[in-house]
């Protein structure tokens, strides 16, 4: 008899063990967020559109994980971005173009994610910037050129967090250019990414640094690459604009394809009671560039692009459901291309409100005021259309739903 209820005593055990090891979770999830915003100026005119996304990007998901045992968990994130004033795919065209991801975590060791992925900067020093936080996109930095407004993604991304250490956590991340050496261009240095960041969050505090170097993004010879057709999606539209801007010519062709893209970044939030005080510093060198098709030809031709930004915000929470904050962001730049060579600024000031009617759903209004100076200084405060002169004024106002 003892020797039947022993080997009855490890059967069921191993059904047990084996019920706890196929253990998962799927789980549909998702996020509206649709308004309305009104431009001061966009190509010369005002505007009133509907908009999507401007606290946060629409989109839905499936989350899936799997206990493995022994502390290890599968991860699987498919995620995909749409606009939902319109119901159009967004991140050119993609089925998942936010995040398509498989990996592996353990509390001792790390989380492994492999796929397409977020960079560590906007991970880490994003949602230390007001416009992540409560400001809307009116109040990302001058054309996200420091990935801080997470409008880029990377393809055949491998990237590791670590364990957290005392409040300390770092994400390394190495993103295939897939390209062979011996093929056109530049191979496996044509069109790659690789970078990481380090954060600190106890007592209050939290500190993020973090460094990305992009290799030939949105390469002409490589459209497998870390970077494919969703790289600095503002950019194109504000060369065109100074294009036209120097020749007059209001339908500019104008292209700028980046050699080297090198961005650093520095960010600090600090919450006391009610308040929360932060700032954020990044620096982003544009190398190696080249200008064709502009109608201004000193435009065209080899240069650089270098943008320091400086961004202090203030946020008080009246109730856990009513947030106000404050930004003002100082921006400088050298933008060389062929024989032009100037130094455009921009002051940048924000306002924003969100209010919580219940866990899921939210109303927010935001309002931002971009001036330049300097001949090339265009204002672009929304990450759309450029305004066609050196000042801009944007107020949006929407609601956002998650389920």
């Amino acid at each position: 008899m003892k020797r039947t209820h022993s080997l009855g005593a490890l059967a069921l055990g191993a059904v047990v063990a084996h019920a706890a090891h196929a253990e998962s979770n799927v789980t549909l999830y998702g996020l509206i967020d649709t308004g309305i915003t009104w431009s001061s100026n966009q190509h010369g005119s005002q505007n009133v559109e509907m908009t999507s996304g401007k606290l946060s990007g629409t989109r839905w998901g499936i989350r899936a994980t799997e206990d493995l045992g022994g502390g290890l968990k599968t991860l699987a994130v498919l995620e995909d971005g749409f606009n939902s004033a319109s119901g159009a795919t967004l991140q050119n065209g993609r089925m998942f173009g936010r995040q398509a991801y498989v990996g592996l975590s353990q509390d001792r060791y790390g989380t492994l994610l492999l796929g397409r992925q977020y960079t560590p900067l906007a991970l880490y020093g994003g949602f230390l910037t007001s416009a992540l936080r409560w400001g809307t996109s009116l109040m990302v930095h001058p054309l996200d050129l420091d990935l801080l407004g997470g409008t880029t993604r990377f393809n055949n991304a491998i990237d590791y967090e670590s364990p957290n250490y005392g409040g300390v956590t770092y994400k390394l991340q190495y993103a295939f250019s897939n390209q062979a050496s011996g093929q056109a261009g530049a191979g496996i240095s044509n069109n790659r990414e690789w970078g990481g960041a380090i954060r600190y969050v106890g007592n209050g505090l939290t500190l993020a640094a973090g460094y990305t170097d992009i290799d030939s993004p949105d390469s002409t010879t490589n459209t497998n690459g870390a970077v494919v057709g969703d790289y600095q999606s503002g950019l194109p539209l504000w060369v065109r604009q100074v294009d036209t801007t120097f020749s007059g010519n209001p339908a500019s062709a104008a292209t700028l394809a980046i050699g080297e893209q090198k961005t650093g970044m520095l960010a600090s939030l600090y919450t006391v009671g009610k308040w929360s005080i932060g700032a954020v510093l990044s620096r982003t060198l544009l190398n190696h560039n080249t200008m064709t098709k502009a109608s201004t030809a000193a435009l065209n031709g080899a240069g650089s692009l270098t943008l320091n930004v400086a961004e202090f915000n203030l946020a008080y929470q009246a109730t856990p459901s009513n947030t106000t904050g404050l930004m003002v962001t100082y921006s400088n730049g050298k933008f060389a291309s062929g024989t032009s060579n100037t130094a455009p600024h921009w002051w940048q000031f924000g306002i924003g409100n969100d209010y919580f009617l219940s866990k899921r759903t939210d109303i927010y209004v935001a309002a931002a005021c971009e001036i330049g100076s300097g001949r090339d200084a265009i204002a672009q405060i929304t990450l759309n259309a450029p305004s066609s002169t050196r000042n801009e004024v944007g107020v949006s106002a929407g609601i956002r739903h998650r389920f």
